[in-house]
């Protein structure tokens, strides 16, 4: 890979895998730009990869608890007084999906399965905490994401693209 001497290293794993590669890339003075996903999201992974390889390394989430946008900061509020800890993607997602089932629920009328499966299918633009959802043809999401920088011993938000 080395003589290759690429621009960008995409390594889609998780932080165990993800902070060896990216440690032993920078060992061998690969400086490329590392590219990610949510797998990437775990303090361990800046323990395993060790805070100076982690410069020009991005991934996507679904969430941060950086994003400062009002329903974003009212939920991390909410979760911390609730539960005493900084809320996680976890935490945001099942946050989400509460309120989506509950969203198809109530268009569908009554807690009937078919009803329910249409409802849920024909989801367009529901707001949740990780950004804008709506359900495609195909019966994927399609939904927001964020981008996070890692910066030496932490990450940091970058922005949160709707979809």
């Amino acid at each position: 890979m080395k003589a290759k001497n690429p621009d960008v290293l995409y390594v889609p794993g998780y932080y165990e895998e993800v902070g060896l590669i990216i440690k032993q890339a920078r060992e061998l003075s690969l400086d490329a730009t590392v590219l990610g996903g949510d797998g990437f999201d775990s303090p361990k992974f800046i323990e395993i990869a060790g805070a100076a390889a982690l410069n020009k390394v991005y991934y996507t989430n679904h969430y941060s608890s950086m994003d400062n946008a009002t329903d974003v900061v009212k939920f991390k509020e909410a979760f911390n007084t609730k539960y005493s800890k900084d809320a996680d993607a976890f935490n945001a997602l099942g946050y989400d999906l509460a309120y989506f089932l509950a969203d198809a629920l109530e268009r569908a009328g009554i807690a009937d399965s078919v009803k329910l499966k249409d409802a849920l299918t024909s989801t367009n633009d529901f707001k949740g905490i990780t950004g804008t959802l709506s359900i495609d043809e195909f019966h994927n999401p399609v939904k927001a994401f964020t981008i996070l920088q890692a910066v030496d011993d932490k990450p940091t938000f970058l922005k949160k693209l709707e979809s």
